[in-house]
């Protein structure tokens, strides 16, 4: 399966890293940095667009790009990352079974039958 990508070329609509890496990852190395949004926008490359950039996925090689400029080790890992990013269509019921809690380590995702999952903590899980 790790290599099911391999030789895939790129599209720019699909495999996106999600829009809540510009809050959660890029936004944070920016500040960092010392960088303004325009200053920040012309060193990757994009034409000033005040915060419209930051509605939209990121493509794996603006990605890159944003992580030279930042010299940002968690940009370089999303940019270089092997999940892909795609959008679940359709969610369907496939009857009762049996069902287990899983908790790792720390403030993880791992991946479970091939599909990433967050880390639970039972509490969480329990109806109220």
């Amino acid at each position: 399966m790790r290599n099911a990508l391999d030789g895939v070329r790129a599209n720019g609509n699909r495999d996106v890293i999600p829009a809540t890496a510009w809050a959660s990852t890029v936004a944070p190395a920016s500040r960092a940095a010392g960088l303004t949004d325009r200053a920040f926008q012309a060193r990757i490359g994009t034409q000033y667009c005040g915060q419209t950039l930051r509605r939209h996925g990121i493509g794996r090689e603006r990605m890159h790009r944003i992580a030279r400029v930042l010299r940002d080790e968690a940009c370089r890992r999303l940019a270089a990352s092997d999940v892909y990013w795609d959008s679940v269509i359709e969610i369907a019921a496939a009857g009762e079974q049996e069902v287990f809690d899983l908790t790792v380590p720390g403030p993880h995702n791992f991946v479970a039958n091939e599909i990433v999952v967050h880390n639970s903590i039972e509490a969480d899980a329990t109806p109220s």
